[in-house]
């Protein structure tokens, strides 16, 4: 009994001491800044047309917890801007002044299972992992490479699509996503990345331009 206590104790500590390394790894190794430029796709599960609202282009600007999404190209949406500080969306639309906010800190969709693959595909001549992220509504595909690294604990609140999970099992950016409901897949693919340092100004949200709440 007494051996039996000594091997569960090293047993915890070489585990709080694996969680202490993997925590001073995540705080020390820089997390990516820069911009990556997606083409978009639309493919319909049937004959119904599928409504491209995204265009066929997403711009993003990545900063540490921060992250803006634009769609030059988008009928509707004109960008997304995600900040850390506070954890939500802000949506900005065409045409309009109005500025909706998403918290993300809600779930709206019941994740169920994930599942990693370790088979590499070829992006950017990035050989890049995959991770499914299943939920009860839809299906969130992404392909990461490990070496473009982003710190997991920027996003422990953001439970929006599940992205705290996926940053908490990846820590790193995704290069193509593939997100399947019932009707359609929604398809993004990096093909241009750029390592440079984004001013900090471009997450800024006016207050007096937000007027309504999701």
């Amino acid at each position: 009994m007494y051996y039996k206590n000594i091997h569960m104790k090293l047993k915890i500590i070489f585990y709080l001491l694996f969680i202490i390394a993997t925590n001073s790894f995540s705080q020390t190794k820089k997390s990516f800044e820069g911009i990556i430029k997606y083409n978009i796709q639309y493919q319909s599960k049937d004959s119904t047309k599928v409504d491209e609202y995204l265009g066929n282009e997403a711009i993003i600007y990545i900063k540490h917890g921060y992250y803006r999404q634009e769609y030059p190209n988008s009928k509707y949406i004109t960008s997304v801007i995600y900040r850390q500080d506070d954890n939500k969306y802000y949506y900005f639309f065409k045409n309009t002044d109005t500025v909706l906010i998403q918290d993300c800190s809600f779930i709206l969709d019941t994740l169920i299972n994930i599942s990693k693959n370790n088979k590499t595909t070829k992006i950017l001549n990035s050989d890049c992992k995959s991770i499914v992220l299943q939920h009860q509504k839809e299906t969130l595909t992404y392909f990461y490479d490990e070496d473009i690294f982003i710190n997991p604990i920027f996003f422990v609140n953001h439970k929006y699509a599940s992205y705290d999970r996926y940053a908490q099992e990846t820590k790193s950016i995704y290069l193509k996503i593939i997100i399947t409901d019932a009707k359609s897949d929604f398809i993004m693919t990096a093909y241009d990345i750029n390592k440079i340092k984004i001013n900090k100004r471009i997450y800024k949200v006016k207050k007096q331009s937000v007027h309504k709440s999701t």
